[in-house]
């Protein structure tokens, strides 16, 4: 006999880039609707994407127009267009541009994309030039948001001519279904099982979606389980104590793109998410094993170029100024000060950790990176300091 109490479960049946299929059980009866329904619900509207929102093409004023030596019509092109999909890493408007010259093929990889954004389908036809004299020269606007949103929203202010707003599909995820069964295990009609698929175009993996997708479930339904309490700052969602929108908060640290050493260190710690690592204070992550001055300068300088901490942040001040004040004796070691009349540099952003002894006094000695002759190095530098001090 199955207690009331039980934790229901979850596993992982299949997984593909596009594609998750999960399985929650036991679930008390009618809890396996009331999650599955709510769970589609915000999985098809409620999950941020990434779409061109308007066009610009070079001698061309509207969609009726043509484009001398191009196979397609306008209106070809500009349905082509909208089947390009965007993988967003940051939540912020880009153009993205197509400038091709000669009798070619012409696919979404051939589209220049900037930093902040990554084209998932790059072999996806867009057109073709037929003459050595054709030339196709496009601007393409770039935005996030939820949903699907109609061209006629997409009209900026006043419509300029040669501005074609396009209708955007901004959501990622395609399809989702669930269904509910009866618990395995002999478990009664008093408890069911969730079964719940989701389809996404590859911009998102099925599982990130899902995740997703509960955080922001959880963020709404925890206005009620406050209500007539004062808020404070532990009580509000865990982005919003740190600055971030939900998506960016939960932005893996692979999209930082930082230095392998900097990746294995977050890792190795449990920081997985970008909101995790801003959570953390500067000397936490100063005391992390081998993540030294040189790999904080470098998380610092990646946060600040995707626009996920402010120029103001005194974490940016911080790295700038190179002031790195040892948190504990355990984890930091004090070499002799330099001489007088010696100047002190103020280093840039990126560039402020040149004379960091991060692998040989910046932490714990790693035996795997130290050796004997880091050791012996190690011994030198520790028999200056204690010289010095007497």
């Amino acid at each position: 006999m199955i207690l009331a109490t039980e934790t229901p479960k979850l596993s992982i049946e299949d997984e593909r880039d596009d594609y998750v299929r999960i399985a929650v059980e036991p679930l008390r009866r009618g809890f396996a609707h009331t999650v599955g329904n709510a769970l589609r619900r915000v999985l098809l509207s409620g999950i941020r994407g990434a779409a061109i929102t308007s066009v610009r093409i070079d001698q061309v004023q509207h969609e009726f127009s043509t484009i001398p030596e191009m196979k397609e019509d306008t209106t070809e092109f500009l349905l082509n267009l909208r089947e390009i999909r965007i993988h967003a890493i940051a939540d912020r408007p880009a153009e993205m541009h197509l400038s091709v010259t000669g009798a070619t093929r012409i696919t979404a990889g051939d589209i220049e994309v900037p930093g902040d954004y990554k084209i998932v389908n790059p072999d996806l036809y867009l057109a073709t030039l037929d003459g050595d004299d054709g030339r196709l020269d496009v601007v393409m606007d770039v935005e996030t948001g939820f949903g699907f949103q109609p061209s006629e929203r997409n009209k900026n202010g006043e419509h300029l001519l040669g501005v074609i707003p396009l209708d955007a599909v901004f959501t990622p995820v395609r399809k989702v279904s669930y269904e509910v069964l009866p618990a395995s295990g002999g478990r009664g009609s008093e408890f069911e099982q969730l079964l719940i698929e989701a389809w996404t175009d590859a911009t998102i993996s099925g599982i990130d979606a899902v995740q997703s997708a509960a955080r922001s479930l959880r963020t709404e339904l925890e206005l009620f389980e406050t209500m007539g309490q004062p808020i404070t700052a532990r009580q509000l969602p865990a982005h919003a104590r740190v600055g971030l929108t939900a998506e960016q908060y939960d932005m893996p640290i692979e999209e930082l793109q930082l230095s392998v050493r900097a990746h294995n260190c977050l890792k190795r710690s449990g920081l997985m998410l970008v909101g995790q690592i801003l959570e953390k204070s500067d000397d936490e992550l100063l005391t992390l094993r081998n993540f030294g001055e040189k790999s904080y300068i470098e998380l610092i300088d990646k946060l600040l170029e995707l626009n996920l901490i402010d120029e103001d942040d005194p974490r940016v001040r911080r790295a700038r100024d190179g002031v790195f004040a040892p948190s504990s004796e355990e984890t930091m070691m004090t070499l002799p000060p330099a001489p007088e009349d010696e100047p002190a540099s103020a280093p840039s952003l990126a560039a402020a950790s040149s004379g960091e002894q991060e692998a040989a006094v910046g932490g714990d000695e790693d035996p795997e990176i130290t050796g004997s002759l880091g050791a012996a190095l190690l011994e030198a530098l520790r028999e200056a300091g204690s010289t010095v001090e007497e």
